[in-house]
């Protein structure tokens, strides 16, 4: 049996999350270093860039019609034997290979498999994005990116976007196909568009406008209140990336 963590725990929102252990750690921060000089994330991949899920919104300010695909159980799909063939794709030796990915996934359900990656883990965000780029997936979202579609993807979020509804239409099908031959599959309930606008990330997009949703803002606004000077100074930070004017707004509470 593997020791690659200490303990699972379910936090609020039902996410389970499992603790590495030391070892695991110091596994996991080498990985990452080895696999980013093996391999370069796609430039759309948002969440290896400054700015992550704000800069994944902020691309698409000049377009006119929206995508979003949420990715399901996005961990949960990267499984073993995906870990090992990506590793593999970046000349990873095999034996090496097979050792990482046993060493980064778990058996969630504690009976011996399936094996996939948990959260919880240091090398976790960049073998999702390393399977995912190599899968079909991925690979369809490379000829869409090129074909000139503005795309973005932060972890297990794609948002596309352009002028046409009827490309994005058909994008978005060429996306739900691929997913399929990948093994992997979009949460309906979190899909939406082609659309003039979209909620993404808590964050409301459309032609030249970004704001932070109502509902965020609301939480922001009772912190300010409450929140201590460090507190206060993150969110108006945060909130100043994304609109000015709703910073100015919350600074005057």
């Amino acid at each position: 049996m593997l020791n690659n963590y200490k303990y699972s725990f379910t936090e609020g929102s039902g996410r389970l999350i499992f603790v590495p252990t030391l070892s695991s750690r110091s596994l996991g921060r080498k990985l990452h270093r080895d696999i980013l000089r093996r391999w370069s994330p796609p430039d759309y991949f948002y969440h290896f860039k400054e700015g992550g899920h704000v800069a994944a919104a902020r691309v698409h300010l000049t377009s006119g019609i929206f995508v979003r695909l949420d990715l399901h159980r996005f961990y949960d799909s990267i499984t073993r034997s995906k870990v090992h063939r990506a590793l593999r794709d970046i000349k990873f030796r095999q034996k090496d290979a097979w050792h990482i990915s046993c060493q980064s996934t778990v058996s969630k359900n504690k009976i011996g498999g399936p094996f996939s990656l948990p959260f919880g883990f240091v090398q976790s965000p960049v073998l999702s994005s390393l399977v995912l780029s190599s899968s079909a997936l991925g690979k369809t979202l490379s000829i869409l990116y090129v074909s000139g579609i503005k795309l973005s993807v932060y972890m297990d979020d794609i948002i596309m976007s352009g002028d046409n509804s009827s490309s994005l239409a058909a994008a978005m099908l060429a996306l739900e196909n691929a997913a399929r031959t990948a093994g992997f599959q979009f949460n309906i309930s979190k899909s939406f568009g082609p659309a003039p606008a979209l909620e993404a990330f808590n964050l409301d997009l459309s032609h030249r406008t970004l704001v932070v949703s109502a509902s965020r803002m609301a939480n922001f606004a009772a912190a300010m209140i409450t929140g201590n000077s460090i507190t206060r100074n993150g969110i108006l930070g945060y909130v100043g990336t994304v609109n000015i004017h709703q910073r100015a707004e919350l600074a005057s509470l």
